[in-house]
C-alpha cells in the first residue's frame, strides 16, 4: 500500500491573501483566550522577563479575527473542520482524515475549496 503525498502548506497564489487571514484567525484563537492554560495557573504571571530578552510576536489584527470567525462558520461541516484542522488545531492529519472519513487528498482538497469559499463568501458581503 502506498502512501499519498501530499503538501498540506502548499497555498495558490491567489488565495494567499485569504491564507494570511486565516493565519492571524487562528493566532487569535490560540492567543489564551480559549481557556488553553489550568485553572490553577490561570493568573500566574511569570518573572521569566527578568533573565530573557523581549520575544518577537506578530501583531494580531482583533478586528478581522471575529469576522472570519463567523465566515467559517458557516461552511459546510467538513470544509469547515479541514480549515479549522489546518490553521487551528495542527494535529497529524491521519486524525484529520479518520474524523472526517476523507483521505489526505480530500483532506487538501476540502481544506483548499473551503479557503477559496471563504474568499467567494467575504467578496459578496463586501460587494
Amino acid at each position: 500500500m502506498s502512501r499519498e503525498v501530499v503538501d498540506f502548506h502548499r497555498v495558490e497564489e491567489h488565495q494567499i491573501a485569504m491564507h494570511e487571514r486565516l493565519l492571524n484567525w487562528a493566532r487569535w484563537l490560540n492567543s489564551g483566550r480559549g481557556g488553553s492554560v489550568s485553572p490553577m495557573f490561570r493568573q500566574y504571571r511569570s518573572n521569566a522577563w527578568q533573565w530573557h530578552p523581549a520575544e518577537h510576536r506578530p501583531i494580531c489584527d482583533t478586528l478581522d479575527a471575529p469576522l472570519m470567525e463567523k465566515t467559517v462558520y458557516k461552511l459546510p461541516e467538513k470544509h469547515r473542520m479541514a480549515v479549522r484542522w489546518l490553521y487551528v488545531y495542527r494535529c497529524a492529519p491521519i486524525n484529520a482524515c479518520r474524523a472526517l472519513g476523507l483521505s489526505h487528498t480530500g483532506l487538501y482538497q476540502h481544506s483548499r475549496d473551503g479557503r477559496q469559499m471563504l474568499i467567494n463568501m467575504l467578496r459578496g458581503a463586501n460587494s
